[in-house]
């Protein structure tokens, strides 16, 4: 309410803040009997709740989410369970990245950022927390936080000090980008822009991160790390195991971290298909697709970027998709590929299909894109008696048909003598890793590995990327 409504109060904070914490607002000590301290206090709480009460009067029935005392509530829920934080410390780091994008908007002058960065600092609440390297994390937070606001960020900042503003438009590049900004600027403050006592368990209360992750069925195993996390969550000594669940949770957000940043139309894509479950579950429920699609299908930025890489070093110009989705893959390497380049890319589902070619449609590389809709085994063989054959082929389809599809690529010379394939999902969750019976598609990831194994044709290795990678050379 300081930041966003009253800046007479935002400057008693100021003054008082500290003491305010120090003496628990005038409850602790000499502090009681200061007759003029404990009418600060008074004014200080009758303003912050006479503002909050007064910011809902026309918004009773919370039908927009234009809400001012939403201000650091934004980008925190993606991290404050698994930081093990408290939520005023959680928020504090919100609320100050917030005050920065202000200032990076133009909404409040340099100054005004900074005076809010030193009163959260200064009441011993946190600027910064190394979870908030996670920019992939925090880019899914603000995405739920879009959908949970009917369709608009609505990310309320100060415009000015003492005013209400909301940022709506705020690209995954600008948001990693500002991370790291605001990062260098909060490690100049004490303690390194850490707060006081921020986690739960440094004041005697259980770590909030076993709440969000301890039943292994909340979690949805994707990876290998996924299931490390799923595992490791099943101990009871959930202090010592959330350090190393972190560091896990965070792998896949370094890779993104460091890895090239991909175009908006890719971006959008990610975006849409982050949607798509409540989607995919209807069409399954109507018989529109012959199983139960997952957004977390997509191959996703890391990969893609692999795959852009290839095409380029490779000097590809020709290139067979086996399994669209929603075409993240598919735009990925058409992107990648000189202006005379060509993407085939085989789909099963005709509703998915139908998605990417929507999502391809405003990329000015959608005229390198050719879809074909069927079963991969009888388009591959549609493929070869026109005598197609290809410099880079992607395998990402239903693991049981796995061999058998590379059988053919291999029999048919649709991947051609110096080409090179690459297969999603080899991994496949780290079944294999458990020595427990393997599912149907484990089975079919084993089998592709096995046989990649004993084909002297091909040169392979396997990438722990994500849910595994593998890149295979044809040689002979």
């Amino acid at each position: 309410m300081a930041v966003m409504k009253d800046l007479s109060l935002f400057e008693l904070v100021e003054q008082w803040g500290p003491k305010c914490l120090e003496t628990k607002f005038g409850t602790v000590g000499d502090s009681v009997n200061d007759q003029a301290f404990q009418d600060v206090c008074d004014l200080i709480v009758g303003k912050a709740m006479e503002g909050y009460v007064r910011s809902e009067y026309g918004n009773l029935w919370e039908t927009h989410q234009c809400r001012p005392h939403a201000y650091g509530h934004t980008w925190c829920p993606g991290y404050e369970l698994p930081s093990g934080m408290l939520h005023g410390q959680a928020v504090g780091t919100c609320m100050g990245f917030g005050a920065y994008l202000a200032m990076k908007s133009d909404f409040i002058p340099e100054i005004e950022c900074q005076r809010i960065l030193k009163v959260i600092s200064d009441c011993e609440l946190c600027l910064w927390h190394p979870i908030m390297e996670d920019g992939a994390a925090i880019w899914r937070s603000q995405v739920a936080m879009i959908e949970k606001r009917g369709g608009n960020l609505a990310a309320p900042i100060p415009r000015p000090l003492g005013e209400s503003g909301y940022l709506n438009d705020l690209s995954e590049e600008m948001l990693l980008q500002r991370l790291q900004e605001y990062k260098s600027i909060c490690l100049s403050y004490p303690r390194q822009g850490r707060g006081v006592e921020e986690h739960c368990t440094e004041v005697g209360l259980a770590d909030p991160q076993s709440n969000k992750i301890a039943p292994p069925e909340d979690r949805f195993v994707v990876t290998p790390t996924d299931l490390m996390i799923t595992t490791l969550t099943k101990t009871q000594d959930t202090a010592a195991v959330g350090e190393v669940v972190r560091m896990l949770d965070g792998v896949d957000g370094m890779v993104v971290k460091y890895s090239t940043q991909p175009s908006e139309a890719l971006r959008n894509v990610s975006v849409q298909t982050a949607k798509t479950n409540p989607n995919w579950a209807e069409m399954e429920k109507k018989g529109a697709t012959s199983k139960l699609l997952e957004a977390e299908m997509i191959s996703g930025q890391a990969e893609g970027q692999l795959l852009q890489l290839l095409v380029k070093f490779g000097k590809v110009k020709k290139v067979l998709d086996i399994g669209t989705f929603t075409g993240y893959s598919s735009l990925a390497m058409a992107e990648a590929l000189p202006e005379d380049g060509r993407v085939v890319t085989l789909e099963r589902q005709e509703e998915a299909a139908k998605m990417a070619a929507e999502n391809w449609a405003s990329s000015p590389h959608v005229g390198k894109i050719e879809s074909r809709v069927g079963e991969a085994q009888a388009l591959l063989q549609e493929l070869a008696s026109q005598g197609e054959s290809f410099d880079l082929v992607f395998l990402d389809v239903d693991k049981p048909g796995y061999f058998a599809l590379y059988q053919t690529l291999m029999e048919t010379g649709l991947l051609r003598v110096g080409g090179l394939l690459a297969v999603d999902n080899t991994m496949y969750k780290g079944e294999e890793l458990t020595g427990e019976r393997l599912s149907v598609n484990g089975e079919g990831a084993r089998a592709l590995n096995a046989g990649l194994l004993a084909d002297d044709r091909v040169l392979q290795v396997m990438l722990p990327l994500r849910d595994g990678l593998t890149l295979a050379f044809r040689q002979h």
